[in-house]
């Protein structure tokens, strides 16, 4: 049930879709040193739904600590990193844009160091634990594609700048970053799965933060969104639930560059609605907040940004909410106001001309009628 007392849907987490594993094995007389240069070309093949996937066990003959990857085709290829590794150095011999990519794999609780080439751009998949990344090359950046925590999320030591393209929440998943002296993290994307809730506690975001229905963000002090947009969803059918929470909430510090609220379609409105887009335990600049809002909901009219201040939320707690204001949607006709007073009004009028008429009638005759008298 919603704030509003209606009945609504529930809805579930979507899943990930994922590439179909192919597994194949590194041969231990190709490892040298700990080392080995592994040619996708010359492994098994695989289609665009498919994805060739290596697993790196701690106790098979001589398992590699360091990989080069050799992707002429820039076939899909991912290396699925069991328990008891806890150190793997990756590196591509082709650096073009298109053959740096392949996947890492992380589903046990383990801690483990990535070292990885200053080419390389790494997809952190299913991965949990804690992870240190740090670069082959001293003072390069790390390049991440995207990150895609399960569980209950993962730990990021950083060792050096990292640059993550897109993070992406699928369930109640928490980011921690560690960073460390002269270190940073800046994340371009970041994607809250439908019913997803995601946390995170440092970072600079660059891009868009998109959030899903009941879906939402939590974003700690130390997470600069001064240049980043936010794409809040609005859908009439899955309106926020009496115990909902802000689809962005935390503690603020910087103002967004922008927030926009897309609608995914639209059906007739009949109520006005109170849409909660952040909440805050601390005072933030929620009147700067308020000139970022663009409302790209067709037909959904805002009359109003109001902040509030004096809320508790679930638990007790005072915060400091955002509200957007909506009287329903428009369906685009003008309505003629006043028509019903006009009409009464030519009503009246004729009334008063038609008594008057008869009136003036009845004196004639009576007039007549004494004249006719002898």
């Amino acid at each position: 049930m919603n704030k509003v007392g209606q009945c609504v849907i529930p809805l579930n987490t979507l899943p990930r879709k994922h590439l179909e594993p192919v597994i194949d094995k590194i041969s231990s007389k190709d490892v040298i040193n700990g080392h080995v240069t592994v040619d996708i070309s010359s492994q098994k093949q695989v289609t665009e739904s498919q994805v060739l996937t290596f697993v790196l066990n701690h106790n098979q003959a001589n398992n590699p600590t360091s990989i080069t990857i050799e992707n002429p085709n820039n076939d899909s290829v991912a290396f699925d990193i069991r328990s008891g590794i806890d150190h793997l150095e990756l590196d591509v011999s082709d650096t073009s844009a298109d053959n740096n990519k392949f996947d890492l794999i992380h589903t046990n609780i383990d801690e483990i160091t990535l070292q990885l080439g200053e080419k390389t751009h790494a997809s952190l998949i299913d991965f949990t634990g804690e992870i240190t990344l740090q670069s082959k090359t001293k003072g390069a950046t790390v390049n991440i594609n995207k990150v895609e925590p399960i569980g209950v999320g993962m730990a990021l030591n950083l060792k050096n700048h990292v640059v993550i393209d897109e993070i992406n929440f699928n369930g109640t998943q928490h980011i921690e970053v560690r960073p460390s002296k002269n270190t940073s993290l800046t994340v371009k994307d970041i994607k809250v799965m439908q019913k997803a809730a995601g946390s995170i506690n440092y970072a600079v975001v660059t891009g868009i933060i998109s959030l899903g229905l009941e879906s939402s963000l939590d974003v700690h002090a130390y997470v600069d969104l001064s240049h980043s947009e936010i794409d809040i969803p609005y859908n009439q059918s899955y309106t926020q639930s009496i115990t909902g929470t802000a689809p962005i909430h935390g503690s603020f510090r910087h103002v967004p560059k922008k927030i926009v609220m897309t609608g995914r379609y639209v059906n007739q409105y009949l109520a006005s609605e109170k849409i909660l887009i952040a909440q805050s335990t601390q005072k933030f600049g929620c009147e700067e907040w308020k000139n970022r809002i663009e409302n790209h909901v067709s037909g959904l009219r805002i009359e109003a940004f109001t902040c509030t201040d004096q809320e508790l939320d679930s638990s007790g707690n005072p915060v400091f909410r955002l509200y957007a204001e909506s009287s329903g949607y428009s369906d685009g006709k003008k309505k003629k106001k006043g028509a019903p007073i006009v009409l009464i009004a030519v009503i009246a009028v004729v009334a008063v001309v038609v008594v008057a008429v008869v009136v003036i009638v009845v004196v004639c005759i009576i007039r007549r009628k004494k004249n006719a008298v002898p």
